[in-house]
């Protein structure tokens, strides 16, 4: 996302320090990818982190992490790793999550709604942006008062969050048109 309300602020500290990305390179626009992991492995970290390096980007929005809890951690990359997911027992089939620089660690705010969407408050320039992240059950396996339930709760949520900035919905909305 390149967009003026997207630059990350000056005056946001981490430590005393301006917020960097490895190798010092100051964060100025934020950038956000979406990936559907398909099951969230040591690997699929590992190789996220480094294309989030290669590339430049500071938050990975991640949808199908199949991960049975919720959880947030620090990895010893220094990246901060959020999954929502569900505290059933059974298979868990949805779940999203971020992936966060080390730089913007500290920057975040986290709200979930359930183990289909989530969001992050991240401070910005202009004031705070809202990245929504969500993984929509697929239109053949619910039915359409459930589909509207969950597009309805979705923009409860999206609009619970108060942000002075962008509010951007990202993710799989499995979207199959002429079913």
């Amino acid at each position: 996302v390149d967009d003026n309300r997207l630059h990350v602020s000056p005056s946001a500290m981490e430590n005393g320090r301006e917020r960097r990305c490895k190798g010092g390179k100051r964060i100025t626009n934020l950038s956000v990818c979406s990936w559907s992991v398909e099951g969230f492995t040591d690997l699929k970290y590992h190789e996220t982190c480094k294309y989030m390096e290669l590339q430049g980007i500071h938050i990975c929005c991640m949808q199908e992490v199949r991960k049975p809890n919720s959880d947030y951690y620090v990895e010893d990359t220094g990246h901060l790793v959020i999954t929502s997911g569900t505290s059933n027992v059974t298979t868990e089939w949805a779940g999203v999550g971020f992936i966060i620089c080390p730089a913007l660690r500290g920057q975040v705010q986290f709200l979930q709604l359930n183990n289909r969407a989530c969001s992050i408050k991240v401070k910005t320039h202009n004031g705070s942006a809202c990245i929504t992240n969500v993984y929509a059950a697929r239109n053949l396996v619910v039915n359409v008062e459930d589909k509207f339930k969950f597009y309805d709760d979705l923009e409860r949520h999206v609009n619970s969050f108060s942000s002075n900035g962008l509010r951007i919905v990202v993710g799989d909305m499995n979207a199959r048109l002429g079913e």
